[in-house]
């Protein structure tokens, strides 16, 4: 019985998490390496933020990402979700499989991603103060 199962235990009941919390006590965790910021950056830029609306379900405009395209720059985020019970005997339909984003995951490489914007601006501040200085 691992610590993470105790978690979804007490914490899961029908379908439903606790809702905006999640856990990220260090004591949870292993192998953990601080982001780099410049590579964040990169990473973020390389995405597409996109409008759309559902074929079926919800209305009104949504504001996302394309898990496919997502998935090109962080595969780690994206799992695949198959349909159950429309197959032989309630069984999977490999037939309909859909990808889902962990967006949450995107928000550390957001900070990252201002915290290297930030610094560049104050470089940036630096220079330009030191050419003002220059021609006064």
């Amino acid at each position: 019985f691992s610590i993470s199962d105790f978690i979804f235990t007490i914490f899961h009941t029908k379908s439903s998490f606790i809702p905006n919390y999640s856990f990220s006590d260090q004591r949870l965790k292993k192998n953990i390496v601080n982001l780099d910021s410049k590579k964040s950056l990169d990473q973020i830029n390389s995405l597409q933020g996109v409008n759309y609306e559902w074929k079926e379900g919800r209305t009104g405009v949504q504001f996302g990402f394309i898990a496919q395209q997502v998935e090109k720059v962080f595969p780690e985020m994206i799992s695949e979700h198959s349909r159950l019970g429309d197959g032989e005997n309630g069984q999977l339909d490999e037939d309909i499989t859909w990808k889902r984003i962990r967006e949450k995951q995107i928000v550390p490489l957001l900070v990252e991603s201002v915290k290297e914007l930030t610094d560049l601006v104050k470089k940036q501040q630096t220079q330009i103060d030191e050419l003002k200085s220059k021609i006064s």
